[in-house]
Parts: C-alpha cells; structure tokens; sequence
C-alpha cells in the first residue's frame, strides 16, 4: 500500500518563534539612526567647546576628548553590527539567530558604559567640590554608576561566551540591573545638584533668577536620561528577547556624552546673564554688576551719603582670574573714594 505521506520543509525559525525580525534587528537599525544623530551632536559640541574654551586646562580637555573617542568607537561598533548583519548576512537571514552574534555587538556594552561614566563623573566632581556636605550622597552615587560599567562588562563577557543570541538573550536582566542601579545614581546627582542650587540663593533677583534657570537646566537635562533610562529598564523586564531596549542603551549613552559637552559649553553664556561677561561654570554665581563699569547691582546705601555733592571714585586694582576646571571664580577690586574728607575702602568679592 503506497503511503500518502508527504515531507514538510522544515522552517529555520521555527525554534525561535519569539524573535521576530522587526523588534530585533529592525529596532537595532532605528537606534543606529539615533545613534549616529547625537554622535553628531556631539562633534558639533566638541567643535565648539574647543573653539570657546582654548585656555582650559589639559585634563579637561583629555576629559572631553576620552568621552569623545569612546563615543566615536561605539558608533563604529553598532554601524559595523548593523552592515555585517543587514549587508554582508543579508541573503541569510536565519544567520541572526542560529550562529555565533558578531564580535562588534558582544564588545559594545563596554566602551558605551564606560562613556556615560566618564561623564557622569564629571557632573559628581563638580557637585562634591562646591559642596562639601554631599559628599557622602556624590560617592554612593558613584558607586552606583560604576555598578552599571561591571553589569555590562558581565554581559558582555556572557555575549562572547554564548553560542546563539538566544544564549546571550537570557542573560539580559544585567542590563535590566545596570540601567537601574545606574538611574538610581543618575537621579541621586540631579537631586543633589537641585539642592546645591537652592542653598545657593542670595536673595537678589537677578541673582536668584540666574539660580531658577540652572536648576530648570539640571531637571532638564536629568529628564531627558531619566525618561530614557525607565523606557530602558520596562523593555529590558517586560520583552527580554528582543533589541529594543538594547537601542535605547546605544542612544542613552550619547545623551550623556551630549548632557556633558553641553555643561561645558554653556558656562559663557550663563555667566553672560548672572554679571559682567566674566566666564563662570554652570554651577558658580558670581554677583551681577551693572554694565559701563558700575558697581554691584542691588548694592545696599544709606541716605546720608546719598546727601553727599563732592564723591570721587578712583579704581586702584582691578584682576580677574578664571579657572574653568576647578571652578575657581576669584576677583579682587580695590575701590577708594573720598567724600569731603571721609575716606571710605570697598571691597567687592
């Protein structure tokens, strides 16, 4: 008796039913985009912070350019991952799933992480110079941060070791791990800095306005990753077999990088608003001073020198000193003036 039985071809995917193409490498090719958008971003802020700021010291400048470099190499990683896969596999597109991952894509969680920690240590120095007290808030929060670079190291090391992206996919709760210990730090820096900020009011308007707009800055800027880093974390729980939130991690690094460069490059214009066109940092507020060479705004007088005819103002000594790395801001202005016969010294800080 003849059987009727006939062979059904066997489906290449149908051991992986759960990886469908266009939240794996279709999300993949949308974070290249993003990607490749904020590396721009940041080449034109780099382009700028060397143009404005020639003076500043060498270990800033080393400090943007190794921020720079590691950003430019994860760029190249996630373009390279992007080709070999979409290009050079693209007649074999059962090759994503049942071969060994590229090389570029298992060594990219490390240099991204060690990016955005370079520039979160920026914003952690800055904070724990110029307050003391939060210290002990500025190092857990580096702690943090720092836990994030040995989750991602980890992945990546269990990347190398794996088989098939299916292996390396069970893996993905250290990136769920590191992104949230490392928005835990991120928020802790923001809220600490928001609170340097408040303390920092001097009662004088332009003063506290200049305050107001620092602190809009940080809430902001910190938002933005925030936001990022919750939308990271519920894809990494909720769908962990696909490269959704491994598209978020490639573009939060570069809002890092950007939220950095953008710190530097703002310290001209903010110090525009709060005095004389003296160049401060984003987190220094020097006392505003009337334009033409008049002294501090605001300034506090009595009735009876206003009374006053015969005044003579006689500038001695006028030096700036600017350090835009330590966040050092020192003026010494030595006024002396007579008013029929009382001498009178002022000395403004």
């Amino acid at each position: 008796m003849a059987s009727n039985s006939t062979t059904v071809p066997v489906d290449p995917l149908a051991a992986f039913p759960h990886i469908p193409v266009d939240n794996t490498l279709g999300a993949w090719l949308l974070g290249v985009a993003g990607s490749l958008l904020l590396n721009g971003m940041i080449f034109h802020q780099t382009f700028r912070y060397f143009r404005q700021y020639p003076k500043d010291r060498v270990l800033l400048k080393c400090w943007v350019m190794a921020v720079v470099v590691l950003e430019t190499f994860t760029s190249a990683l996630i373009i390279h991952t992007a080709y070999f896969y979409l290009v050079t596999k693209y007649w074999e597109p059962t090759y994503f799933f049942i071969q060994r991952t590229v090389w570029s894509i298992n060594l990219l969680p490390i240099p991204g992480s060690i990016a955005a920690l370079i520039s979160q240590f920026f914003f952690a120095r800055r904070v724990w110079m110029i307050s003391p007290k939060f210290k002990p808030l500025v190092a857990l929060a580096i702690v943090l941060i720092s836990g994030n670079v040995g989750c991602f190291t980890a992945l990546s090391v269990k990347m190398f070791n794996s088989q098939t992206v299916s292996d390396w996919l069970a893996f993905s709760w250290l990136a769920s791990v590191g992104s949230s210990i490392q928005m835990s730090g991120d928020l802790m820096m923001t809220g600490t800095l928001i609170i340097v900020l408040r303390q920092s009011r001097t009662g004088m308007n332009r003063t506290d306005s200049m305050l107001e707009l620092l602190i809009t800055y940080a809430v902001s800027t910190g938002l933005i990753t925030c936001v990022v880093h919750i939308l990271n974390v519920a894809f990494a729980i909720k769908y962990p077999d696909n490269f959704i939130y491994a598209a978020l991690s490639c573009v939060l690094t570069k809002l890092y990088a950007n939220t950095f460069l953008a710190a530097l490059n703002t310290r001209k214009s903010l110090g525009g608003l709060g005095g004389s066109g003296n160049t401060t940092t984003p987190y220094h507020v020097d006392t505003p001073h009337r334009p033409n060479g008049g002294g501090p705004m605001n300034m506090p007088y009595s009735q009876a020198a206003t009374q006053q005819t015969a005044i003579e103002l006689k500038v001695v000594t006028e030096v700036y000193q600017n350090d835009d790395d330590d966040l050092e801001d020192r003026r010494r202005v030595t006024k002396r003036g007579s008013m029929r016969g009382d001498h009178m010294d002022v000395m403004t800080p």
